[in-house]
């Protein structure tokens, strides 16, 4: 009987997911469901990646003809609009925050109610998702709707969070020259990561720049203070301490190393 049907946003994000469910002697077969992905070219694109791996390591590919169409996601999710970048420093984060939450639960909750119904006519009897691993994710939301898709369809969730193996995944993504997008899917996430890469830059741009301006400050500070003790200060010179001067025995040496007569 079939095992576990593991939904696959992509290839990078579905490494560590499989190694940990076999690692755990589950049977893993994967169902690729993304209308969300835009345009169709980076659809296409993720997709072929996907296939590859999955081909590669021996998981099977559950395709039950769903060509792209990204018409319903946006009936259903791009309703919701966007951008919202979620920029700490910005007056509008946490509306972004509430607004962003909104439109990504409903994308899990196309993608994984459509995943429940295939696992449940299939005969498979657990479902998961890969979104599990990116903590770019709203996690807890993506948990609540896999456990509400299983029960609709009768068969079992398995929500669990594998967030502390991105790194793994995107270190043996990079070994492998996997390729690894650079937004979730949407033409609203793209713009988003955009605003965000753009921000962080911005913000290092200003944390260097002020760096530079406080070691510039502190170094003429210092340089004026030097300057200013060289100046005021008299030059001394030390007198040699009483324990340098040769007497006794030591002057007798001192004279016929020297050569010379010395007194004291």
């Amino acid at each position: 009987m079939p095992d576990v049907l593991l939904h696959s946003c992509c290839a990078p994000c579905s490494i560590m997911p499989i190694r940990l469910l076999r690692k755990n002697k589950r049977e893993v077969s994967v169902f690729y469901y993304n209308p969300n992905i835009q345009p169709e070219a980076e659809y296409q694109r993720r997709r072929a990646v996907a296939q590859d791996y999955f081909a590669q390591i021996g998981v099977s590919l559950v395709d039950v003809g769903l060509a792209y169409n990204s018409e319903k996601w946006q009936t259903q999710v791009g309703c919701f609009g966007g951008p919202y970048p979620l920029i700490e420093s910005a007056s509008d984060y946490r509306q972004n925050h509430r607004q962003r939450m909104k439109r990504c639960e409903a994308c899990y909750h196309l993608r994984l109610y459509e995943l429940a119904r295939v696992a449940a006519e299939r005969g498979f009897s657990t479902i998961t998702s890969t979104l599990l691993v990116s903590p770019y994710q709203f996690n807890g939301r993506i948990q609540e709707v896999l456990c509400q898709s299983a029960q609709a369809y009768g068969v079992q969730a398995y929500p669990k969070d594998w967030r502390e193996h991105y790194q793994a995944a995107t270190q043996t993504a990079r070994e492998m020259s996997m390729y690894r997008q650079n937004y979730c899917g949407c033409a609203y996430s793209r713009e988003e990561a955009d605003m965000e890469r753009a921000a962080r830059k911005e913000q290092r741009h200003n944390v260097r720049r002020s760096y530079l301006s406080i070691d510039n400050t502190s170094a003429l500070l210092a340089a004026h203070k030097e300057s200013k003790i060289l100046k005021e200060e008299p030059t001394t010179t030390v007198a040699p301490k009483a324990s340098a001067i040769p007497r006794g025995r030591a002057l007798v040496k001192e004279k016929h190393r020297l050569g010379k007569d010395l007194t004291c």
